[in-house]
């Protein structure tokens, strides 16, 4: 864990990190570590993810290669197929008429 927190330090990211402890029971466990390294918040996971599941009771490290150079781009992207695209979780709405303090709505 030290290792992450001073990646994301370097990097300066903020980062919501899922990970399974074995010792002494099973647990699925969450950390938020900030922009300076430091976790923020750490807590136990009422239900593991999708990835999380698949990799349970196979001993083993997850190892990845992350240019965090590239991390502008990622964080430019927008999920145009998830939650981003329903209208009733994200819209834009202009009203071009002058807004009024109190205003009488009919049905």
């Amino acid at each position: 864990m030290d290792w992450t927190k001073a990646a994301m330090e370097e990097a300066g990211i903020f980062i919501v990190l899922g990970h399974l402890v074995k010792l002494p029971i099973e647990a699925n466990l969450q950390s938020f570590i900030n922009t300076s390294g430091e976790i923020v918040l750490y807590r136990r996971k009422i239900k593991p993810t999708l990835v999380e599941r698949s990799i349970t009771g196979e001993e083993g490290i997850l190892n990845a290669d992350i240019d965090l150079r590239n991390r502008d781009f990622a964080m430019n992207l927008i999920d145009v197929v998830g939650h981003y695209s329903r209208p009733d979780l994200l819209s834009l709405n202009v009203n071009p008429e002058a807004a009024k303090h109190v205003k009488m709505r009919t049905q």
